[in-house]
Order: C-alpha cells, then structure tokens, then sequence
C-alpha cells in the first residue's frame, strides 16, 4: 500500500500550488525533517491568505511565513482592515520582487492613499483588487494613484459609498500611457467620471461598471481612441438614452460585446435609435444583452413605448440573430410594468 511519505517532491509542489501558503505551513512545517526541508528550501510561489483577525496570528503569519519568504510571494490577499497591522512589522516594499496580486477587503477611506503609497514600490504588481468600507475618497484622487503603478494590468475597485468628491479635471491628452487593460468599476460612477477614467487607460480590453449615472452635463466634441476595448457591461445605467449615444460617439473602440441594464428611462426600447447608434458606432458588435423595466400609469403610455419596441424583430436584429423577449406585469398600484431584453439566440 502506498503512503503519503512515498509521494514524489514534485507532486507535492504541484499539490501546494492550488493551497494558500498560510495553510500550507500550519499543515507541514512541523510534521516531519522532510516536510521541513522542503517549505525552507523550495523556490515555489506562495500565495499567501491571511484571514485572521488575531493579533497574535497576523504576527506570527508576518514573522514565520511572509517575512522569510518575500522572494516566493506572487499573491496577497488581505481579508479585512485589522490585518493591516502586519503591515508595520513587514512593510511592503521593493522586496516583495515577485508579488503580482494584492487584494485588500475592509479597507477604510483614511488608509486607501497610505495603501498605495506602498504598492507603488513593487515592480511586478498585475492585479489589484480594492474594496472601501465607508466613504469613497475623491474619485479622481484615487484613479490618479492607479495610473502611477506603471506594469497594473488588472484592477477592481469596489465601495457601496457614493463619493464624497467627484472628478473634476478633464479628459487626458492622446500622449497619456497607461497600461491598465482590464478594469472593475465596482462603485458608483457619473457618466462623466467614466468618460474620464476611459480617457486615461488607453490600452483597455474590458470594462465592468457597476453603476452609472448623470450629475454633469457630459463634454462634447471631445474623442477618446480606445482601439482595444472590446468588452463592455453596465449593471446600472441611471442615464438618459441622449447622453448615452453622446457617450459612446465620444469614444472610438472596436467593440463586439455589450452587456446594458437600465430601468425607469424611457426610449431605451426605440429600436431605430439603437440600430442608428451600433450601425455608426459599433459595426463590430456581435454579443449584445439589453435589460430595461418601465412602469406605466396610464395604457397610452404602455401602447406608445410598446409600438417603439415592435422594431426589434425587424431584419437587423434577425440576421445578427439578437432575440428580442417582452414580459408585462400588472402591479396592485395599478401601474404596468413592461420588462423588455435583447439577447444572443442560444
């Protein structure tokens, strides 16, 4: 019968790469010599997941396992605030030669600047994930920092908070490099935030936005040569369907995915419109979801945004074979609710 001491060593570091390095030395660093031996003398990443909320434990994760092995690290994930703690015995810095991905949950506004004052050191940071507890500090403040971490490839940002300031310079200038492609905007965002932030990542690939909406009357005239972006979703639009073809007549992309909730915001389902807006600016699409709720108090109203509707069954949207679905719910306020969605034929 075969036991666990007749494993090769490579199969055991094929096993710990799919294990958080917390959890990897707890189990093996004082089962046996071998064991030993190999966790101190392996040149295996780790991926390091501190979790805990002791004191002593964050100590001992600082002082027995990240400190020693600085060189190894490629991913750290913090679960929560007082984990930063560890952070005054074991800095991040320069040192960290290898770490490629940081997530920190349950960061508070005060320390999201101190955060990025220490990222700004490491030399090989792809990914970064940030969620805010409380107030979101100043949008532009805090998209500025990100665009200092000259290799970032990879970034979320998350906060239920609304802002406390907004973006108020304008757009970058064509000469601004950033390399940034891939990008989370999981937090509330005017339309005239994103153009902005759009305008200082110019070699995007991929665009999550969780929420957008009108504060500013959005810049006109003005075009943003996004050539890579081809993947675009927006969980919530709050925007009117005037300032949303401004938006996307502002930015030059060859786009074939997009994925578009939105509610309450009449001409949304004016199929004329969005033939007009993806025939001049998205001639590339080829993915495209659409999800929009109207509530209607009186039956005029219900027929006028129903006959608008009627257009997306006409031969643009068979042969690109977007499958257009219609719910209506009756409420107990006596209002009517029209639920209409565009999808890819599955």
């Amino acid at each position: 019968m075969t036991s666990i001491e007749d494993l090769s060593n490579e199969l055991f570091y094929e096993i710990f790469e799919y294990l958080n390095g917390c959890e990897i030395y707890n189990a093996f660093s004082n089962l046996n010599i071998r064991f030993q031996n190999l966790l101190t003398f392996s040149s295996q990443p780790l991926k390091i997941h501190v979790n805990s909320n002791s004191k002593s434990m964050i100590q001992y994760y600082s002082q027995q396992i990240i400190i020693p092995n600085k060189h190894r690290i490629i991913s750290l994930r913090f679960s929560n605030m007082s984990i930063w703690k560890y952070l005054k015995l074991s800095p991040i810095d320069s040192s960290l030669n290898c770490l490629e991905s940081i997530v920190l949950n349950g960061i508070n506004s005060n320390g999201v600047f101190s955060c990025f004052h220490r990222l700004m050191s490491l030399p090989r940071l792809f990914s970064l994930t940030l969620q805010i507890d409380g107030d979101l500090p100043e949008v532009q403040a805090v998209y500025q920092f990100l665009y200092n971490l000259s290799v970032l490839k990879y970034c979320k940002i998350s906060s239920k908070s609304v802002a406390k300031e907004r973006w108020s310079c304008s757009p970058a200038k064509d000469r601004y490099i950033n390399s940034i492609e891939h990008l989370v905007i999981d937090h509330d965002c005017t339309i005239d935030e994103l153009f902005n932030i759009l305008s200082y990542t110019p070699r995007l690939c991929y665009l999550n936005c969780k929420s957008v909406r009108i504060l500013y009357p959005l810049r006109r005239n003005i075009l943003i040569n996004l050539s890579n972006l081809r993947y675009i979703s927006i969980s919530n639009c709050d925007v009117d369907f005037d300032k949303f073809e401004i938006f996307f007549e502002g930015i030059h992309s060859p786009i074939q995915v997009l994925r578009f909730k939105t509610s309450q915001k009449l001409n949304y389902n004016d199929a004329n419109r969005w033939e007009r807006l993806i025939t001049h600016h998205m001639p590339y699409l080829h993915t495209f979801y659409l999800q929009c709720s109207i509530n209607f108090h009186d039956r005029f109203g219900f027929d006028q945004e129903h006959k608008k509707s009627n257009g997306f069954t006409s031969s643009f949207w068979i042969e690109r074979q977007w499958i257009f679905e219609l719910q209506v719910n009756m409420n107990n306020t006596h209002s009517t609710e029209m639920i209409y969605s565009i999808h890819p034929y599955r």
